[in-house]
Parts: structure tokens; sequence; C-alpha cells
């Protein structure tokens, strides 16, 4: 699994917080297993497509988990840019 570095700042931490009140639609909205309530942060473009954390420029989404866990291992699965270096 990644690091945890783009977990820890400050800005993820505020959505974090704003999207576990359960008032975001999710965001990403995959398939049938999609609860429709983003209570989890989702980075947008997603975090694991780059090198390292730090090249991130992007802005964070409200997800639902089983979306989130399915586009995390279609990532997983091949579709990342570079190979991880974290």
């Amino acid at each position: 699994m990644g690091s945890s570095a783009g977990r820890r700042s400050a800005e993820y931490v505020e959505a974090r917080t704003l999207f576990q009140t359960g008032a975001f639609p999710c965001w990403l909205s995959l398939g049938p297993w999609c609860t429709g309530i983003g209570t989890t942060v989702e980075h947008d473009p997603p975090l694991s497509s780059f090198a390292r954390p730090d090249l991130w420029r992007g802005t964070f989404r409200p997800a639902c988990k089983p979306c989130q866990d399915r586009q995390g291992a279609a990532i997983r699965n091949g579709a990342t840019l570079d190979d991880w270096a974290w």
C-alpha cells in the first residue's frame, strides 16, 4: 500500500471531516454498488497515478467507500502512470 503522505495535509483532513457528514453525493458513481453518499475523500486526479505524493496537484472530492475501493483496485491492477516510488 502507498504512503499516507497524501492523507496528512490540513486540506485533506478538513475535506475528510466535511465529507464524513454524509451530506455529499458520491462523485465517482461507478456502478450498482455505489451508495450515493460520498463520505470518503477522493483525490482528483487519483493520488496513486503519481510517482510521488508531492507531485499531486488536484482537488478533493467526496466518494462512497465501495466506489473508491473499486477505482483503487482498477488503478492498482494496471492503470497507474508510473511505478510507485513511495
